[in-house]
């Protein structure tokens, strides 16, 4: 289904109020040079699941249950994640409609925009051996996220 500009607009406010964007680097994943690799994930965690299948339907992702705490009396919690080029596709069509994350929001499609920019060579499994500075730019607007995710 083809996400409607009243249906970014409703993600747009559900991802302002409980909406997370992270780089994440991983760590497991390492190049010929033996840096890290990063990746852009946006998620949403609440407890009622049909906002985020509604989420799906329009931009796909994954969906996870996450158990509540034990000797708890919070509820079970859902999670819908999207990365990669999925993410940014999402974050591109929310963002003339954010309020609260917007600068979050153009830092990651800066990121993402680096990922296709064709400065890398294929390395050891395949993996992009990644030039120094782009590596650098990349591990900054990390940085920078998390400041503002603070």
């Amino acid at each position: 289904m083809t996400p409607t500009p009243f249906d970014c607009a409703w993600a747009a406010g559900f991802f302002d109020g409980e909406g997370a964007v992270m780089i994440w680097r991983r760590v497991a994943e390492k190049d010929k040079a033996g840096r890290i690799h990063h990746r852009l994930v946006v998620s949403i965690r609440q407890v009622e699941r049909g906002p985020l299948e509604w989420l799906m339907e329009r931009w796909l992702g994954t969906l996870h249950v996450r158990p509540a705490p034990p000797l708890t009396n919070e509820r079970p919690a859902w999670e819908w994640k999207l990365s990669s080029k999925r993410a940014a596709i999402f974050l591109r069509a929310i963002r003339p409609y954010t309020v609260l994350k917007s600068a979050r929001i153009d830092i990651a499609l800066q990121f993402q925009d680096t990922m296709w920019c064709g400065r890398s060579e294929v390395g050891h499994k395949g993996w992009r051996v990644v030039p120094e500075d782009l590596w650098q730019t990349r591990e900054d607007m990390r940085d920078n996220l998390r400041r503002l995710n603070k």
